[in-house]
């Protein structure tokens, strides 16, 4: 018996779509035993389908759900792990990359995360600065600023570029500013953290592929750029700060 007999035994309407697709084609055939697994799953376009043809050919899958009711399908196939979004077969490392590409990456996970990480228990972190810029710190605050950025953080806008490593900062500067954040916490006074924006771009990038299971799966970003910084979208008062070197 062939495979299409042996589908609308088992009342898979989906396949005899399928056949009906693959009589349209050049060459007719009058069976499905040419008909892949691959194949098949090119031509879904329903969740139900996915799911009887991969009950059909015996390839174990389960449905990956992200934020905003966005989810995938991720397959165990015979050629090795495939994610089907919107329908659509991909290798999970070619997907993973045209999402970032096509700037897709926060539709799946939020960056928001790390604002709230940061502030769940804040540390003290720190930002380097000039003498002459340090007497009007010392009155009015860090105050967010359009500087100078390279090509990666040219999108940042006005802003406060602090570092968890003191080094980090005195490696820059002659002055070193300590940021009493877990303070800034107790008085409610919490302005939007971030991270750089291709450290943000890579951390949602190994999330979405711990999610399908990439395993030690390593997104790369611009050599100089340092995971120990943190920024702040909004001022910083002068009760917080403290000169420290």
């Amino acid at each position: 018996m062939n495979w299409y007999k042996i589908a609308q035994q088992q009342e898979f309407p989906f396949m005899r779509d399928l056949y009906n697709y693959r009589s349209k084609r050049k060459y007719p055939t009058e069976s499905m035993d040419d008909l892949d697994w691959e194949e098949a799953l090119d031509e879904v376009s329903s969740d139900k389908d996915i799911v009887n043809v991969c009950k059909f050919y015996k390839i174990p899958f389960e449905k990956i759900d992200f934020k905003n009711n966005i989810y995938v399908y991720l397959l165990q196939t015979p050629e090795g792990k495939k994610v089907i979004d919107d329908f659509t077969l991909f290798d999970p490392y070619e997907w993973l990359e045209d999402l970032d590409i096509k700037g897709k990456l926060e539709y799946y996970v939020s960056t928001e995360d790390i604002n709230e990480e940061f502030w769940s228990n804040p540390p003290f972190v720190y930002h380097g600065t000039t003498e002459n810029n340090w007497y009007k710190i010392e009155k009015t605050g860090l105050q967010p600023r359009n500087e100078t950025r390279g090509l990666s953080n040219r999108s940042i806008g006005a802003s406060v570029f602090t570092s968890l490593d003191v080094e980090t900062a005195l490696h820059y500067y002659d002055i070193v500013i300590k940021i009493n954040c877990p303070q800034m916490k107790e008085d409610g006074y919490m302005p939007y953290v971030g991270r750089e924006t291709p450290l943000e771009e890579a951390e949602a990038k190994e999330s979405i592929a711990n999610m399908i299971g990439l395993e030690n799966y390593e997104a790369d970003y611009e050599v100089g750029l340092d995971p120990d910084t943190f920024i702040f979208y909004g001022a910083i008062p002068p009760k917080y700060l403290k000169r420290v070197k």
